[in-house]
C-alpha cells in the first residue's frame, strides 16, 4: 500500500494506490483516524483506479466516515466504477459519499462548511441540483 497525504485548503486529502490487504488495514486506519483526531475539518480519501481495498480496508474507510459524521464534518470518497461498485456492495452505503474523481469531490466538499452547528451549504443556483443529494438530509433543512 502507497499512501500520501496533503492538505488542499480546509481539506485533508489521503491517497492511497496499491493493495490494502488485512495487514495494511491497520495502517490504513491509523492513517485515517490520525486526521480524524488531528481535527480535519473536511477529509477526502482518493482511492487510486489501480488500488485493490480487502474488506478489512472498506472497514477503516467506514470508521473515518463514521468519526466524521460524528463530528458533523464532511468526507468523501474519489474512485473510480470499479471499486465504487465493490465499495457499495460490501459497506455502509449511507455513511460514504463516492465521486468518481478528485475535482468532482473537492468541489462538492468546497460547498460545505463544517461547523459546531452541524454543515450548511454554499452553493450557487447552477450547482443545486448537482450537490444537493450528497448533502446529508439535516442540511438540507438549514
Amino acid at each position: 500500500m502507497k499512501t500520501h497525504i496533503e492538505k488542499l485548503g480546509d481539506v485533508g486529502i489521503l491517497s492511497v494506490d496499491g493493495y490494502v490487504g488485512p495487514g495494511a488495514a491497520g495502517d490504513l486506519c491509523d492513517l485515517l483516524v490520525e486526521q480524524v483526531r488531528a481535527g480535519q475539518s473536511k477529509l477526502l480519501v482518493e482511492l487510486a483506479d489501480s488500488c485493490v481495498i480487502s474488506r478489512g480496508g472498506v472497514r477503516a474507510v467506514v470508521v473515518a466516515a463514521y468519526l466524521m459524521r460524528g463530528g458533523r464534518r464532511p468526507f468523501r470518497i474519489a474512485t473510480g466504477d470499479r471499486l465504487e461498485a465493490y465499495l457499495r456492495r460490501v459497506s455502509f452505503n449511507h455513511l460514504l459519499d463516492i465521486d468518481p474523481d478528485r475535482r468532482t469531490a473537492l468541489a462538492r466538499l468546497s460547498t460545505l462548511r463544517a461547523g459546531p452547528g452541524g454543515v450548511t451549504v454554499e452553493i450557487g443556483p447552477e450547482m443545486v441540483s448537482d450537490v444537493w443529494h450528497s448533502v446529508p438530509r439535516q442540511a438540507r433543512r438549514a
